[in-house]
């Protein structure tokens, strides 16, 4: 009678395996950040069998004494409210192994959606850190060009400015000395031909 019971806990626990390996596969699937969350089903199990052989031998106790002819009838009663509230617990284990799985599946799955908030989160303020560097490398930049560059390039055009200036001066002086340098020549010549009259 007990035995049946017992293997029924025990089988109610695989699906918590595969359960646990669907939502690990899941989480591989689609997240930036892989966290594993497995149950360890040793424990249990081993805690399963323990009470497995405890059932086995109360059972078997149980049934000893049910056999016995010396029972009275108050003691047939509580031998069977002992059997009644030990079937119930047998059926309380079972239901609490049953729902083990979907709370671990509850677990994971909110385990996951509180991770991927937080990348979501990670995310948002990487791209606000990223937007302020950004904002500062322009400001950066205008202020540079605004207070350096600007300045510089007024100063240089007032320098090329000054210096085409001065090319023409001396070009005008370079012509007035060539019309100089030539007129005295003409002078020079005509002074020679009047002397050697």
């Amino acid at each position: 009678m007990w035995r049946p019971i017992c293997w029924l806990i025990l089988l109610s626990i695989l699906p918590l395996t595969t359960t646990a390996e669907t939502e690990e596969g899941r989480a591989r699937e689609g997240s930036l950040v892989n966290i594993n969350m497995s149950l360890e089903l040793d424990g249990i199990e081993r805690s399963l069998d323990a009470t497995k052989q405890s059932l086995d031998h109360i059972a078997s106790a149980l049934d000893r004494i049910s056999h016995s002819e010396h029972l009275t009838a108050e003691q047939q009663q509580v031998l069977n409210r002992t059997l009644d509230n030990l079937d119930q617990l047998v059926l309380l284990s079972r239901d609490s192994v049953a729902v083990l799985p979907q709370a671990f599946n509850q677990t994971s799955t909110k385990l996951v959606t509180t991770s991927q908030h937080f990348l979501d989160d990670i995310q948002i303020k990487l791209l606000i850190i990223i937007s302020a560097i950004a904002a500062l490398l322009v400001v950066a930049l205008a202020a540079i060009y605004w207070f350096v560059l600007r300045p510089l390039q007024h100063t240089l055009v007032t320098a090329t400015s000054n210096v085409s200036s001065m090319a023409k001066a001396i070009q005008v002086t370079a012509q007035a000395l060539e019309s100089s340098t030539q007129q005295q020549q003409e002078i020079m010549g005509q002074l020679n031909q009047k002397s050697k009259s």
